[in-house]
């Protein structure tokens, strides 16, 4: 049974708006490139921190309020098209990213109830719909006579719970910067607020370092301007959008992890097939991504008495990041726009649901890594369409964040993040990997489903985790 905290009231105490120091940045245009056009009209993504703060709203009004929003000032010097635009034209004009020095960051202020602190944070599963009075509206957009939209990239929000804690909420658009950059935005933030040194390259915003040479480009903007009306990110309330929706986390300990990957490759040795040491299928990663994707499809389909053994694909995406060479040429690794390639690996429903659904997972996912750094981008396309016609059937579930990340090493001198969420799990087709906040090596699985596909989700997986030898 999902426990909810629904009676949660957030009172907004303050709006504002944070901009670069006064002439510190000139206007400036950023194209998009094929990496940012696919997350084009994709709704925001929201990243929520929870801190420990044992002091009244007044304390962080008077004495905290005023330097957070200095240091984000002085952050914002540096990530400047975050308080910009995304420009959306007629076609056939291009969209891009425009900054103009009257342009700013929403940061609303806000407070709740102290004891609603403490039920925001267990694992155990949720009503999805809790978290999402802690993130601020979207601001509107704007609008020019000859139909151009001028859309907001950023905005955040402070929600202080008296004398327990409080959290920030991150929402952002995904065609601007990908989670390697928003993190860095972040901490930056969190590092300049605290007076430490981040040990991190300056962000790099020239975005024609990036090369198209299989005209991706122009297919992905075909796809944009294929799809009727304005961009527009909601169309349905939170409740009919999320209905009956909770949301867990679920942990892998280090020492889970590794009887994992010792249980593939005896399976895959059992096979008689070649075993080699650093192969890719034995990565975090890749085993923990697969226990996920065989829980995710098994519960799914029901109860085992249930299952219907087809040959439909079942299919399971993951970004790579390419700042570290992967396309051939230099990237430099504060580049702070997207420069993720996109990957689906995809198997027969028969194959999941089979007695070896884990090792198929594990070879399928583990093959892609390889031929990811071998040939980073150029069948993206395919493999969009690929997803997209299985997440229209049912069987396609992705991966967002990863533990390479370091969520919780953003620390603004209050210590580390007690949790940390991400918000856009709720469409159900995505999952969340984290690094484990308690343990060096171990991983965090934050999902959302139905409440009756969490039931089942949660079951499949104890039962593997035994199967497996790691309970």
């Amino acid at each position: 049974m999902a426990e909810s905290c629904c009676n949660l009231s957030v009172k907004i105490l303050d709006k504002c708006l944070v901009c670069p120091p006064s002439g510190s940045v000139p206007t400036t245009h950023l194209p998009l490139s094929f990496f940012d056009i696919i997350w084009l009209r994709h709704a925001p993504k929201c990243r929520l921190f929870f801190y420990k703060f044992p002091h009244s709203t007044a304390h962080f009004t008077d004495t905290i309020l005023p330097s957070l929003k200095q240091s984000l000032s002085l952050t914002l010097q540096h990530f400047y098209p975050f308080c910009g635009k995304l420009i959306v034209p007629p076609q056939p004009q291009k969209p891009h990213l425009l900054y103009t020095p009257q342009d700013s960051v929403h940061l609303v202020i806000a407070e709740s109830d102290s004891p609603h602190f403490h039920a925001l944070l267990p694992d155990h599963p949720k009503d999805a719909k809790d978290v999402y009075q802690l993130f601020p509206d979207w601001p509107e957009f704007g609008l020019l006579s000859d139909g151009t939209q001028l859309i907001p990239l950023l905005t955040l929000q402070i929600t202080i719970f008296p004398y327990q804690g409080l959290s920030i909420a991150v929402s952002f658009l995904h065609v601007a910067v990908d989670g390697p950059a928003l993190h860095h935005f972040i901490k930056s933030w969190a590092s300049i607020f605290a007076g430490k040194e981040f040990d991190a390259p300056p962000p790099f915003h020239d975005r024609t370092v990036v090369q198209d040479p299989h005209g991706l480009e122009s297919a992905f903007l075909r796809l944009h301007w294929s799809i009727p009306g304005p961009i527009n990110f909601y169309t349905e309330p939170i409740s009919q959008r999320l209905g009956d929706k909770v949301r867990a986390t679920l942990s892998l300990s280090k020492h889970q992890i590794e009887r994992l990957k010792n249980w593939g490759k005896s399976q895959i040795t059992k096979l008689g097939q070649p075993l080699e040491m650093e192969s890719p299928y034995f990565s975090s990663f890749v085993v923990t991504c697969s226990l996920v994707w065989v829980c995710f499809v098994v519960s799914h389909a029901g109860r085992e008495s249930e299952l219907v053994w087809e040959d439909e694909l079942c299919c399971f995406s993951f970004v790579a990041n390419c700042r570290n060479g992967r396309l051939g040429y230099p990237i430099p690794r504060g580049y702070f726009g997207n420069c993720l390639a996109y990957c689906v690996a995809a198997i027969k429903k028969s194959e999941v649901l089979g007695g070896n659904g884990m090792v198929v997972g594990m070879k399928a996912i583990g093959k892609r890594v390889e031929e990811v750094e071998k040939e980073a981008v150029g069948n993206m396309v395919e493999e969009i369409s690929v997803w997209m016609k299985s997440a229209e059937s049912g069987n396609a579930v992705a991966v967002v964040g990863s533990p390479i990340l370091g969520a919780y090493d953003t620390n603004f001198g209050w210590g580390r993040p007690i949790k940390t969420e991400v918000l856009q799990i709720d469409s159900g087709r995505l999952f969340c990997l984290g690094e484990s906040r308690d343990e060096k090596g171990g991983i965090e699985v934050g999902l959302a489903l139905s409440s009756p596909h969490m039931a089942r989700f949660v079951a499949v997986w104890e039962q593997n985790l035994k199967l497996f030898g790691c309970l």
